[in-house]
């Protein structure tokens, strides 16, 4: 921090200076506020006129910022995230990222000027000097941008700290990508907050990027600063295959499973504090930076949604208008919203979250690192953790779905769409045995699943409040389970009948009573299809030749019956 006054480099904790004796005024002292009151986190105070003494102090600031940078071998672009190599961008005379356009940092100006004079010429070289000089930013004022962020707000770090580290850069992003959507939508009363520790039940913690809470609902995002290629693959696939730009392909963790980990983490201590007297809804949001890119058709289906939740992913550049867009959303639907409806989008919901949340918000620094050292000296597993999936049913009427990796819970009611805490129903005991709590004198049927089209039939079941018959596959009151036979399965309940029925004599029409029941429209057809492929294609891990040529032979001729 340097002295307003005289200039001085003070250091970050000084109150006077030491040369002239003035105090020194630190910036965001005043605080953020939202409506009046101190709120932390919301937009307002981030973008709160600031007054001349303060913006003095914050351009000398970035100007600092600007010199300790112009020493580095290189940063990562504070417009795209990519890694700016000042030798290569010396080499090839660039003044501008290769990636977004954004202006480099104190660039090598005599090679710029080589590279261009060699190109166009004398006389051209004049022209494209003219029109750069023309459009030029000086790349101070992206870095005067980040001292007034709300990021800067919450985290103190000096910009340089943040322009050479990729995690943090790609967290900063999100914030700029925040601050493009609340330009649009000022009136939404949204709050953010950057690098929350959670507490898990086993002692150890979930790490989250960002949290944007509105009303009832938190979006939870994890950030990805990596330049390249994610080559084609499933959303909820546990690695997807990347290829950096000028690399080797290689696998990285799915990081919507990850952040998968931290809804649950998040979700668990919630509903584990006082005054929360609702269940907020989650979205797991995955924002990629260094301007990665996707080549696949971001195209989900029920099992994705069951796996990984309330999805988008997006390239930082898009992370303004995908939250623009879930909030035209928003906004139409409570300008059609009755009075006798329920207002999940009433502000206080999420004043009840942030008040949960401020033992991690004011968590300091200082804490924050004891605490990733002490991970990174266990033997932790990171939160890759898989899900083991149950079908429960409750005095023969009640179904549920239920889902733990041994240390989170989460449970789907009759009727419900969504993952909800499930340690109030269900208790792990020893040798990961499980227990349901509520009326231990209640008969309970439980069934682990197997297979992705037993939690696609389970779910919907559960969903329509029917129950599921496994024939005799179930074990009474115990998490473990007898298969038993591996007959066909049907539905019951409501007065319907299902698949799995007496055999017709056809194995097309048997085929397609297995695998395609309830499909009416070439939509869900197709849906069922590839969740299917998923499980019996025979390059998977699990795959089976003989059921995938019926599976595939089924789908084939109802497919064409359907498109006739």
């Amino acid at each position: 921090m340097f002295c307003i006054h005289c200039g001085t480099d003070v250091g970050d904790t000084a109150k006077f200076c030491r040369k002239c004796g003035k105090p020194v005024s630190r910036p965001g002292a005043a605080g953020n506020t939202s409506n009046g009151a101190s709120v932390p986190g919301s937009a307002a105070g981030a973008s709160a006129a600031i007054n001349q003494q303060k913006y003095q102090q914050l351009r000398m600031m970035a100007q600092s910022s600007a010199q300790r940078l112009a020493v580095c071998p290189g940063y990562y672009c504070f417009k795209c995230g990519c890694y700016v190599e000042r030798a290569r961008a010396a080499h090839y005379g660039d003044i501008k990222c290769h990636q977004c356009g954004a202006p480099i940092i104190n660039p090598n100006m005599l090679s710029h000027a080589g590279t261009t004079l060699l190109k166009y010429g004398f006389i051209g070289s004049l022209v494209v000097a003219a029109s750069e000089a023309a459009d030029y930013t000086n790349p101070e004022n992206y870095i005067l941008n980040y001292y007034k962020s709300i990021y800067y707000e919450q985290n103190k770090y000096p910009f340089e700290t943040v322009a050479t580290d990729k995690g943090k850069m790609g967290e900063y992003l999100v914030d700029v990508g925040y601050q493009q959507f609340k330009r649009i939508y000022p009136q939404f009363k949204t709050y953010i907050f950057y690098n929350l520790l959670v507490p898990e039940p086993n002692g150890s913690f979930q790490e989250i990027d960002a949290v944007i809470v509105f009303g009832a609902f938190v979006f939870v995002i994890e950030a990805k600063n990596r330049g390249g290629y994610f080559a084609k693959c499933n959303l909820s696939d546990k690695y997807w295959s990347f290829r950096p730009f000028g690399g080797q392909t290689q696998n990285i963790y799915n990081p919507f499973l990850q952040n998968n980990e931290h809804i649950a983490a998040l979700q668990h201590y919630l509903d584990q504090q006082e005054g929360m007297d609702f269940s907020p809804v989650f979205a797991n949001y995955v924002t990629l930076a260094g301007n990665a890119n996707l080549d696949w058709n971001q195209e989900g289906d029920t099992i994705d949604q069951l796996l990984i939740g309330d999805w988008r992913i997006t390239n930082v550049g898009g992370l303004g208008a995908a939250l623009t867009m879930e909030f035209a959303g928003f906004a139409e639907d409570m300008r059609t919203q009755s009075d006798d409806e329920p207002n999940c989008y009433d502000d206080k919901y999420a004043q009840q979250t942030i008040k949960a949340l401020m033992p991690l918000i004011n968590m300091s620094e200082d804490v924050k690192k004891a605490k990733m050292r002490d991970r990174m000296d266990s033997d932790g597993d990171f939160g890759k953790r898989a899900y083991q999936y149950f079908y429960i049913e409750v005095e023969e009427c009640m179904p549920y779905l239920f889902r733990t990796n041994w240390i989170h819970e989460q449970i789907i009611g009759p009727g419900s769409i969504r993952w909800k805490p499930g340690y109030d129903q269900v208790e792990i005991v020893d040798n990961r045995t499980l227990r349901w709590r509520e009326h231990k004198t209640q008969k309970v049927r439980w069934y682990k699943i197997e297979s992705y089209t037993e939690l696609l039939e389970a779910y919907e079941c559960v969903k329509q409040c029917e129950t599921y018959d496994y024939h005799g596959k179930y074990d009474d009151n115990s998490g473990s389970n007898n298969r038993g036979s591996q007959g066909g399965s049907s539905r019951r309940g409501s007065g319907n009948s299902g698949s799995g029925g007496a055999s017709t004599g056809d194995p097309i029409k048997e085929a397609v009573n297995m695998f395609f029941s309830g499909c009416d429209d070439i939509t869900s057809l197709n849906s069922r299809y590839r969740s299917l492929c998923k499980v019996f294609h025979p390059d998977g891990g699990n795959g089976d030749e003989e059921t995938f040529k019926k599976m595939q032979a089924a789908y084939e001729s109802l497919k064409e019956k359907m498109s006739a």
